[in-house]
């Protein structure tokens, strides 16, 4: 299969959006060439803040990440945060006359049988979260293999209709085209690697939160709330009566794990304002918040409605709370459930708020090499 060497992907995210540009080097590391980002006020509840100003912060982005690279982007593959996306599992199956060999088209024709239609709603990605032939043993590589029959529990992510049209228009505007991927399962693929088992996360970003179950190549489940580590912040300046700005740094020296006593303070500096603050009613406050969040994501586990063994450990990942001292420690009491921090396997990626542009990176790189050196690529060459 053709190597494909770089690609371009925009990272939503609800603090920033970002335009990177990678290319798979040796031993499939990913090599950055360039990035741009650009600050905004980010979403909540599947809307945009401030949509009007959606268009200059995605051009902004491009932009400087097109002069970091001096070059322009052509293509580009725009990640779809959790809560404009939804994802639906399915098991299907398809027969053949005789026993032969699995060809591209029969894997195509399985996930046909599968997709089901929406006036809300765009399919942006199908991935298997296993295939199974005669014997029953489960596969994520049926082509090739010989058998009478091709059956699987297939993972379809569908985003937001409006949300795809408002991105298409704005890329086309610049000239690019675009192709869409569906962040939590970028994500799910870049932080577990044994794909025959269970792997469960919770990327906390700024304002929102997705919980996700993935096996296979695909997610069983993924449910997205508006909460996040900004929302620490937020409640720390409501308590204190100081800036948000001040705030967000009080939040940055938390330790949660620290007994303090009622005359220990934090002394926050940043530029002209300062505050000294007292640090056990700062750890109660911010405490409280996370037990929220992780009964938050109690509550998204249970209504998925799969059944988890009690040993499956929930892998925390993003920028939110992942750099607090102590945050999974009380994810961990609330779920009654080990919580480890989680971040790419990658040198100087390994951070948790880059777990979903790495893995869009990797998701992207993987669709260029499909499509490049794909059955249907070769057939209309």
């Amino acid at each position: 299969m053709p190597k494909i060497r770089e690609v371009a992907v925009l990272d939503i995210g609800s603090r920033s959006i970002s335009a990177i540009c990678g290319r798979q080097g040796i031993n499939r590391i990913i090599n950055i060439k360039g990035k741009g980002e650009a600050l905004y006020s980010g979403f909540s509840d599947g809307k945009f803040f401030e949509q009007d100003k959606l268009k200059g912060i995605i051009e902004r982005a491009i932009r400087e990440c097109e002069d970091s690279i001096k070059s322009r982007i052509r293509k580009i593959y725009v990640g779809i945060p959790g809560e404009f996306c939804t994802t639906v599992t399915k098991e299907v199956f398809i027969s053949f006359k005789s026993r032969r060999k699995v060809t591209d088209i029969d894997v195509e024709e399985l996930y046909a049988t599968g997709e089901v239609s929406s006036d809300d709603f765009v399919l942006i990605n199908r991935t298997p979260v296993y295939y199974t032939l005669d014997d029953n043993n489960r596969t994520l590589r049926p082509v090739g293999c010989s058998s009478s029959k091709l059956a699987g529990l297939l993972s379809y992510s569908y985003a937001e209709k409006k949300l795809i049209e408002t991105i298409g228009g704005i890329l086309d505007g610049l000239g690019i085209k675009a192709q869409y991927i569906c962040s939590p399962l970028a994500e799910a693929l870049i932080l577990s690697e044994e794909r025959e088992k269970k792997a469960l996360f919770a990327d906390v970003g700024y304002l929102t939160t997705s919980v996700a179950l993935a096996e296979g190549e695909g997610l069983l489940f993924l449910k997205s709330f508006s909460c996040g580590g900004a929302y620490i912040s937020a409640d720390l300046m409501d308590y204190f009566k100081i800036s948000f700005p001040l705030s967000e740094k009080l939040k940055e020296q938390v330790k949660l794990r620290l007994e303090a006593s009622d005359e220990d303070k934090y002394k926050v500096v940043l530029g002209d304002e300062s505050c000294d603050v007292p640090m056990k009613e700062t750890i109660e406050v911010a405490t409280a918040r996370i037990e929220g969040i992780a009964r938050t994501i109690q509550k998204c586990i249970k209504e998925s409605q799969v059944k988890l063994p009690d040993y499956l450990p929930l892998l925390l990942t993003g920028g939110g709370i992942s750099y607090m001292r102590g945050a999974a420690d009380i994810l961990s009491r609330v779920l009654d459930r080990n919580v480890e921090v989680v971040a790419p396997r990658l040198p100087q990626m390994d951070k948790p708020h880059l777990s979903s542009s790495v893995g869009l990176l990797r998701f992207a790189l993987n669709l260029a090499e499909k499509e490049k050196g794909g059955f249907w690529s070769k057939l209309f060459k």
